[in-house]
């Protein structure tokens, strides 16, 4: 078990109270579609869009992670409070609390609270796996067929979102990194139809980035301090050989040379994360992608510092910029470890994009 900011993490299956007095005293409701949210930004949100009387009446949150569904979140509650408070949660995250809209309208949350979480949560009071109904609803699930990555510097999310879900589809894309997204909190959420997202917003110095993947495969972040460092782990990533944790880094590093200084700094971060991986993980899976802004020579040396990453060689050419002046560049990268590297063939340029940089 893990300690969150406030409350517990619990690995595994749903909280229940350890003492036999306690079960069913206090009753308890699931939030579902939480994504990456801490129970810390959950203790936020409520405690500043419902009324005080009902955010008190809260007596524990948990965070649920395991491998075999979406990161979700565990409410108990005062039993006398219990009723109201299931009635003020669904308005609130169903974004017609006044209160909340005006919030969300001021630029309320900063770039951890995602604006985009607050309209997917949906709540439902708890039950004990013994009384629960079986839903005839069939599960999405991911086809064998949908195994690739893509990497993709797309100059701005908003005006490409549609070219982006035609190309994710049309490639049979598991995981995308997008770089450059330009995405605020004012905006609209940065959602693809059949994927979670995972998105670092647009702020001074940084254009943002996001990973997006497809529906039916666990997943969460790894929150990191730097932004130009996206992690998502994928609980299980099947294999020919069985299902292993997979490691996603989305990169997208600062452009021109009077900031290779800060370059190079990132990527000893990043190698370093690599080996603290490798050392907790026996043969890991990881793939780091993205826009390093930086040609495959230099991102070749820099990635000397770890013993665990290799930068794959692109099969045909490299080119990936092809600006309306000045000379064509090969910016974007795949790096992968030794395990992963077993899995996955040559990576390429797709070309003749709409919304290609």
């Amino acid at each position: 078990m893990a300690e969150s900011e406030i409350g517990p993490v619990h690995y595994g299956r749903l909280f229940q109270p350890t003492k036999e007095s306690e079960r069913g005293k206090y009753p308890k409701f699931v939030v579902f579609n939480t994504g990456d949210t801490t129970v810390s930004e959950f203790y936020r949100v409520i405690k500043t869009c419902l009324d005080v009387t009902w955010s008190s009446g809260i007596t524990k949150v948990t965070r649920i992670v395991n491998g075999r569904t979406p990161p979700r979140l565990i409410i108990q509650v005062r039993p006398d409070m219990a009723e109201m408070f299931r009635k003020s949660l669904r308005e609130t995250f169903r974004e017609r609390n006044p209160r909340l809209r005006t919030l969300l309208s001021q630029g309320f949350r900063n770039n951890k609270l995602k604006a985009s979480m607050v309209g997917k949560w949906r709540t439902e009071e708890w039950k004990p796996y013994s009384v629960r109904k079986k839903s005839s609803r069939v599960e999405e699930t991911v086809g064998s067929d949908w195994d690739t990555f893509a990497s993709w510097n797309i100059n701005g999310f908003n005006s490409k979102r549609l070219a982006v879900g035609a190309f994710l589809v049309e490639n049979k894309v598991a995981v995308a990194c997008l770089q450059e997204t330009l995405h605020t909190t004012a905006w609209s959420p940065l959602r693809i139809q059949g994927y979670y997202s995972f998105s670092i917003n647009r702020q001074k110095g940084f254009r943002g980035q996001a990973i997006l993947v497809k529906n039916g495969i666990p997943a969460y972040r790894i929150p990191h301090e730097d932004s130009q460092i996206l992690h998502v782990k994928i609980s299980q990533w099947k294999t020919g050989r069985g299902n292993f944790p997979l490691h996603v880094f989305s990169c997208y590093w600062p452009s021109g040379g009077n900031r290779a200084g800060e370059r190079k700094v990132l990527y000893k971060k990043l190698c370093q994360l690599a080996d603290e991986i490798a050392k907790a993980e026996e043969n890991p899976m990881i793939l780091m992608a993205g826009d390093f802004n930086e040609p495959y020579d230099k991102v070749v040396r820099r990635f000397g510092y770890s013993t665990v990453m290799d930068v794959r060689e692109m099969r045909g050419s490299r080119l990936t910029r092809f600006p309306k002046s000045g000379p064509v560049k090969d910016l974007d990268h795949f790096i992968t470890s030794a395990h992963l590297k077993e899995y996955t063939k040559k990576s390429r340029v797709i070309r003749n994009q709409d919304a290609s940089d």
